[in-house]
């Protein structure tokens, strides 16, 4: 029982960081800066930003992800060191 759930353990934060990467990629598509052209002659151009929704919807649904498999990680490592701790209970033959 104790490899299976650091195994499980293993696998799902290993599946974090992936969801997370994913996350911060995704944000980086739902947010862009375009340049907006000066008014004046001999003027810097102003860069305006734009947002789009459903990709930083999806970076927040990632983020979610990431944060749910965190507590899964958490969640088997600390059944795994109670499990040690505790001794096997006998057998009752009756």
């Amino acid at each position: 029982m104790d490899r299976l759930l650091l195994v499980r353990a293993v696998l799902a934060g290993v599946s974090a960081i992936a969801a997370a990467l994913v996350a911060v990629w995704l944000y980086r598509q739902g947010v862009s800066e375009h340049p907006f052209g000066p008014v004046l002659p001999n003027d810097t151009p102003t860069y305006v930003v734009q947002y789009s929704g459903p990709w930083i919807v999806a970076a927040a649904g990632a983020l979610l992800l990431a944060g749910l498999l965190v507590l899964s990680v958490a969640k088997d490592v600390h059944r795994t060191v109670v499990s040690r701790r505790i001794p096997p209970v006998p057998a009752v033959v009756g």
